[in-house]
């Protein structure tokens, strides 16, 4: 089911990118390519996600294995589940929030690449 809404988002996204050509049923090279180019993309971004979601199912099951950040986003999680509506989405918010610290990569205007897998000794909060 999961995979169905993956590949129903990319045609969505495939589907908004492609108007122009799409209404003159004539083939257009440069929006293939941004298609081509955002599909991968978002491949990649699926693929993370998948990965992440292990970590964290790993971490529940065994909650001393897990790095710092990952028990902080299931603590936060956590803190989400105790709300309902519209309460939910801010106590998330403003845990996320208070959980992001800048660094350099922030500052700098560059997407910090931040996994949380136990890969490197110093960990840092996955912004999403």
């Amino acid at each position: 089911m999961r995979l169905l809404q993956h590949i129903a988002s990319m045609l969505l996204l495939i589907g908004l990118l492609c108007p122009a050509a799409q209404a003159a049923d004539q083939p257009d090279p440069l929006a293939d390519e941004i298609a081509r180019r955002a599909a991968a993309k978002w491949m990649d971004v699926l693929a993370r996600i998948d990965s992440e979601g292990e970590t964290l199912a790993a971490c529940r099951a065994s909650p001393d294995a897990c790095s710092p950040a990952a028990r902080r986003l299931l603590q936060i999680v956590e803190l989400g589940r105790q709300r309902e509506g519209r309460a939910r989405l801010g106590e998330i918010n403003r845990a996320v929030n208070l959980s992001i610290r800048a660094t350099s990569e922030t500052i700098s205007g560059r997407r910090p690449s931040l996994p949380l897998k136990r890969e490197r000794p110093t960990v840092r909060i996955t912004q999403y």
